[in-house]
This record gives C-alpha cells, sequence and structure tokens, in this order.
C-alpha cells in the first residue's frame, strides 16, 4: 500500500440507462447497452486501487443496477475491507423480485438520484414513465438498516423552480437526508450545451429565497455541493448553511484525492469529461508502480494546475479562494468568470 492521497474512485460500470434525463453528462455515450465493464477489468482495477489504499469504490453508469456483474463486483469488494457504493436512478428498486436481491447482496450503500417531484415532470424530464417505481424502491429500501441509503438530486432548469418539492418526496418517503448537487454541462463530441444550468444567479436566489422551507421539510439534514463562486452568495446564508454543515465545497478533483475511470478502463477528469482521457489502464500504467510513476508524472501535474488557475482576477486575492476555488472549473466552459465573479471579489445583489 501507497500513500498517494487517493482515497476514493469512481467506476464507471456501464452506460446503458432507461432514463434520458435532458442534463445527463453521459448524453454524448449515447447509453448503449454493449458498453459494459468487462468482469475481469473490473477486478484487476479493484486490485490496483486496493494497493493505492482506497476504502471506498462508487459504482456509477448508465444504469448501475443494470450492470450484470454488480453483485459479484460488491462481495469481491467486501473480501478486500473496501465499501461499495452504488448510484441508481432508483426504478429497479421499486420491483420487489429484485429489490430482495439487492437487500441480500454485499452492497455498501445506495445513492438513489431522484429526478423530479411527481409522475408528469418525470416524464417530461426522462422520457420515461418511472415515477411510481421510483417512489416505491424508495420508500421500501429506506426501511433496511444494514445498508447505508442517500438521496440526492441536480438542481437544473427542469426543477429549479419546485425543487423544494423534490426535497419533500424525498423525506415523505422516508430519507433521512439529501444531498443538493448543481448542474455542469453537457459534452458532445467537443460541443458544450448549458442549456439545462440555470444561470449562477437564479440558483442563488431560489436556493436562498427557499432554504427556510428546505431546511424545514429536511429537519436541516440537507447539504447543497457549493459548486458557484462563493462571493455570488449573500454571506449571511452561506454562513448559517457553513454553521450548520450544510454546505460542502470543491470535488476529488482539486485535492486529487479521488480516481475516476470509466468502462474502458481510461481515467477521465470528471464524469462531464468522458471525451477527455488523461490515461488508461493497461496502457498509462499496469501496477502500482507504473501507477505512481504516471500519477507523479510532471504533465499530468500541468493538466490538474491548468484546470485550477485563478478564473478571474478578483479570485487571485479572494480569502476564500482555498475554499471554493473560483467555482468549478467547467463552469468556465460555458461562461466568461468575468462576466459572474463580482469585479471586487464580494457579493453583489443583481437585481
Amino acid at each position: 500500500m501507497t500513500n498517494l492521497g487517493i482515497y476514493g474512485a469512481w467506476l464507471t460500470v456501464n452506460r446503458y440507462c432507461n432514463f434520458r434525463c435532458k442534463w445527463c453528462y453521459a448524453t454524448g455515450t449515447k447509453f448503449k447497452s454493449e458498453d459494459n465493464m468487462p468482469l475481469d477489468m473490473a477486478f484487476k482495477l479493484i486490485d490496483l486501487l486496493h494497493e493505492i489504499g482506497v476504502k471506498n469504490v462508487i459504482l456509477i453508469g448508465g444504469e448501475t443496477l443494470f450492470w450484470p456483474h454488480l453483485f459479484e463486483v460488491a462481495t469481491y469488494l467486501k473480501s478486500l475491507d473496501m465499501s461499495s457504493s452504488v448510484v441508481t436512478n432508483g426504478w429497479l428498486l421499486g420491483f420487489e423480485k429484485f429489490r430482495n436481491k439487492v437487500e441480500k447482496s454485499d452492497i455498501s450503500s445506495l445513492s438513489i438520484s431522484l429526478k423530479a417531484a411527481n409522475r408528469q415532470q418525470y416524464l417530461d424530464v426522462t422520457g420515461f414513465d418511472g415515477f411510481e417505481k421510483v417512489r416505491e424502491g424508495l420508500r421500501e429500501v429506506n426501511r433496511w438498516e444494514h445498508i447505508d441509503i442517500e438521496t440526492s438530486v441536480v438542481v437544473n432548469t427542469e426543477v429549479i423552480d419546485n425543487i423544494e418539492d423534490v426535497v419533500r418526496l424525498a423525506f415523505e418517503n422516508g430519507s433521512k437526508s439529501i444531498n443538493i448537487s448543481l448542474c455542469g454541462p453537457i459534452i458532445t463530441e467537443g460541443f458544450f450545451n448549458s442549456n439545462f444550468m440555470p444561470s449562477p444567479w437564479k440558483i442563488v436566489e431560489v436556493l436562498t429565497e427557499k432554504y427556510e422551507i428546505i431546511n424545514s421539510i429536511s429537519k436541516g439534514a440537507f447539504s447543497i455541493e457549493q459548486s458557484l463562486p462563493a462571493c455570488l452568495w449573500p454571506p449571511d446564508i452561506l454562513k448559517i448553511m457553513e454553521e450548520r454543515n450544510q454546505v460542502s465545497y470543491g470535488c476529488h478533483f482539486k485535492e486529487r484525492s479521488g480516481l475516476i475511470i470509466d468502462r474502458w478502463g481510461n481515467i477521465i477528469p470528471c464524469n462531464h469529461l468522458h471525451e477527455y482521457p488523461i490515461g488508461q489502464f493497461g496502457t498509462s500504467f499496469k501496477d502500482l508502480e507504473s501507477f505512481e510513476r504516471f500519477w507523479k508524472d510532471p504533465d499530468l501535474d500541468k493538466v490538474y494546475r491548468s484546470m485550477l488557475a485563478y478564473p478571474s482576477k478578483p479570485c487571485i486575492t479572494c480569502s476564500v479562494f482555498d475554499k471554493c476555488g473560483g467555482g468549478c472549473p467547467l463552469y468556465w466552459l460555458v461562461r466568461d468568470p468575468d462576466l459572474v465573479i463580482p469585479e471586487g471579489g464580494s457579493y453583489e445583489k443583481i437585481s
């Protein structure tokens, strides 16, 4: 075991999904049913991650529950004293027979991503009439005690105006907490689509206005993945959320503390950047020794530093830059940071 500061990993095990969420980062992969990570590759990657010192592996897709090797891999992870977190849209959990298999499996936790607040909205945003099965599955698995259940929602243009209803859906069906993240761009064949990203000002306005409602519904048990420049938020609301542990900043990319590996064994810097691999298992590295060389290579370091550069001049002298990093660097692929970040580097109310 070595110490490279890598504590978690994401394995993108498939690309097929029965939903077609309008904002999905995987849209460019075409959701092909044949795009499954082979079992032998999964085992080899897990062995390497174990040597690196990773303790938690997040299994994502596509719709992860459709991956044919899911239960076998969860058992293998458990045998290595590693945990498995499965990200799912929750639809298959609405079927008792399949749900029983999950309940008896070695999966450590489930993260159920809610897409909307009601049946019609689910149909509108996913193109699939899956609401009732998602709700049934959510309600039933939240009764389990041996598998941790997490609930999440992405703030996008389709749900931002009734985001509190999605939170209510979660808690009315037994959720103990909910994670709220902010929509990023869709990247397909080099083109960047921000159609489903609300403006940063609207995100702040809506979440600030609805803070007390969301806080009441959840009894304080929510967290916002704050990926905007901190200076866009009213300082008082940000302070309240920080004091109540209801906000988190940054991601694995900033600290290089995580690895995302796609179905072909490519390391990608972010789920949204699936078209831009920075290394590949079997080519860039094949074992712990070669991985260390790859991970410490100066050229790779330049890739990380270029994406984490100050997005705007006010960030250079900002006292909280180390916390927010000027916001998610993906935002600046579709927006001009100089038009977003206040000139003085501090909160300015937008009329």
